[in-house]
């Protein structure tokens, strides 16, 4: 399997930006939620859910401008979600989990009931924010 190689991501971007001061402007937010957003769309239209968007998983092209891409990781195995990490203790760096599947962690549910897109949209609001 090959991928594309990023050597930046949104993460990284974004603590380089504060820095040196040098915020997004308007404009470049609105163009990385739209950038995300239609990822998203297209995974929800074709079925595939992706359980593990955070700021790390949005690489950044060299180009001018750049493009914002999401990385789907883990190929939609279940057990490498954001939620199954912290089930297991393989704590990521940073999780953003729905309110649903927190609530799930406190019983340590292997089977937490949720609607699965809107987690993930949770986790592309709070990508955003």
């Amino acid at each position: 399997m090959l991928f594309e190689y990023h050597e930046n991501d949104l993460e990284k971007d974004i603590k380089m930006r504060a820095l040196q001061d040098q915020y997004y402007t308007e404009e470049e937010i609105w163009y990385i939620a739209e950038s995300l957003i239609l990822a998203m769309a297209y995974l929800q239209e074709n079925k595939i859910k992706y359980g593990y968007l955070t700021p790390k998983n949005v690489f950044i092209t060299a180009t001018d401008p750049p493009v914002y891409k999401s990385f789907l990781f883990f190929l939609n195995k279940r057990d490498m979600t954001t939620y199954f990490q912290i089930l297991s203790d393989q704590m990521p760096n940073v999780a953003y989990i729905s309110p649903k599947l927190l609530s799930a962690l406190k019983t340590k549910t292997m089977q937490p009931r949720h609607n699965e897109v809107k987690s993930d949209v949770f986790s592309l609001g709070m990508t955003l924010l």
